[in-house]
């Protein structure tokens, strides 16, 4: 049906403490959502276009040896650059992704989220753990149908959002030209 056509949705998760810097679910929820439903497309924290500021791979090298080496104007500097840049994808995003596993800190995630809810954006999450695992304050956030065990199911769902099966609430604000 389509009626997810033209939406974006924004990728949050753990980036700094994660070996593979939130890149491999970003990845595949990507490649199963082009599958899926085609029509939708995401930010990705993870692929930000040139120059706009990165946190992953060679960036993120240069801020750990800025911490270590405790010149941390130089880490403020740069962290305010992309922390500036996700969120202004999450104002223009349509709902939020958000990968969780309640064994790694993160704080980028949350201010992400929080724009989000705030926005009155849907929020969905993946929890790595399973829902019975989330933290208690998620259940406040968010509701706890739009809580997933793995990139599948969440994909499912946005699925059966676009073809009608699940209804959309006063949440989906989808408009072109944002």
């Amino acid at each position: 049906m389509g009626k997810l056509d033209g939406a974006i949705g924004y990728l949050a998760g753990a980036i700094t403490y994660v070996n593979d810097d939130g890149v491999l679910w970003r990845k595949d929820i990507k490649e199963r959502s082009r599958i899926a439903i085609p029509k939708v497309s995401f930010f990705d924290p993870t692929e930000k276009p040139p120059g706009l500021g990165n946190e992953i791979g060679f960036e993120k090298q240069k801020a750990k040896k800025w911490r270590q080496n405790g010149e941390f104007d130089k880490l403020t500097s740069h962290v305010k650059k992309y922390r500036r840049l996700d969120l202004r994808m999450c104002d223009n995003s349509h709902f939020l992704i958000w990968y969780i596993d309640t064994n790694i800190f993160t704080v980028g995630s949350i201010d992400e989220t929080t724009v989000c809810e705030k926005q009155r954006k849907p929020i969905l999450a993946i929890i790595k753990q399973g829902k019975k695992n989330a933290p208690d304050w998620l259940f406040a956030m968010m509701k706890h149908q739009e809580m997933f065990e793995n990139n599948q199911e969440c994909v499912d769902y946005l699925s059966k959002l676009d073809n009608g099966e699940i209804k959309m609430d006063e949440r989906w604000v989808l408009y072109n030209g944002i």
